[in-house]
């Protein structure tokens, strides 16, 4: 089978190197391996179509490129933990498995401290069930404070995404990432605009962001702020 390989790089701060392999495949496939981001495509998607897919995955795939490539923050007591736009230090402490804030540190208690598969499930065990406390409800109070988005949400969706922040289904389903918690709660509320906005609007075309306008007029404020966490999340777990 004839294929073509490339290397690139997706414009940006920071830049996004990519290899680009074209080939008779049918569909468009995104994946990080040994800390490289490979993107395969059929021989007639354009240039500009690879950019448009990428840019809105950039932080994610960062994120998982250096993770890949030993960048993560070190799994030690005193490491830095992002939560709702503040630092907490994390506290390795031996015990049962569990894990608990006080004031700026996160305790984290685990038969083995040392084990970081099993620190990692906790913590994200623990914004799940920050995000199923917080994020219905912020929901709900951004459609009531916006009743030109008023619109039939069939089903909320909560869980870990690599790759988004949020999506919409044109069945009516908003799914929300359950990392949004490491941010301030109004960039939690952008990514909940967004999204509502594209129960009516479900493309990025000049209606939809005259939509999001109308109902957040600082999104683009808002857009930069939470790329700029994304980026200073990589080094935090």
């Amino acid at each position: 089978m004839r294929a073509s390989l490339q290397s690139l790089s997706l414009p940006g701060d920071p830049p996004l190197p990519y290899t680009l392999y074209r080939s008779a495949r049918k569909s468009l496939q995104v994946a990080v391996k040994g800390g490289v981001v490979q993107v395969r495509v059929p021989w007639s998607v354009s240039g500009r179509e690879v950019e448009g897919f990428l840019q809105p995955h950039r932080a994610a795939l960062i994120a998982e490129m250096q993770r890949q490539q030993g960048l993560a923050p070190p799994w030690c007591s005193g490491a830095p933990v992002l939560h709702a736009g503040r630092i907490l230090r994390l506290q390795l402490q031996r015990g049962a498995a569990r894990l608990q804030q006080e004031g700026d540190e996160l305790h984290l208690f685990l038969p083995q401290p040392e084990d970081l598969t099993q620190g990692e499930r906790l913590i994200r065990q623990w914004r799940s069930g920050l995000a199923q406390q917080s994020l219905p409800a912020r929901v709900a109070d951004c459609s009531h404070r916006h009743p030109t988005l008023a619109a039939p949400l069939r089903r909320l969706r909560l869980r870990t995404m690599r790759s988004r922040w949020g999506s919409c289904s044109r069945q009516g389903d908003i799914t929300l990432n359950n990392e949004l918690m490491r941010f301030e709660p109004e960039l939690s509320d952008y990514v909940i605009l967004h999204e509502l906005c594209h129960l009516h609007v479900f493309n990025h075309g000049p209606q939809f962001w005259s939509l999001l306008h109308s109902c957040m007029p600082d999104y683009e404020q808002h857009r930069q702020r939470l790329t700029a966490r994304a980026r200073a999340a990589l080094s935090c777990w």
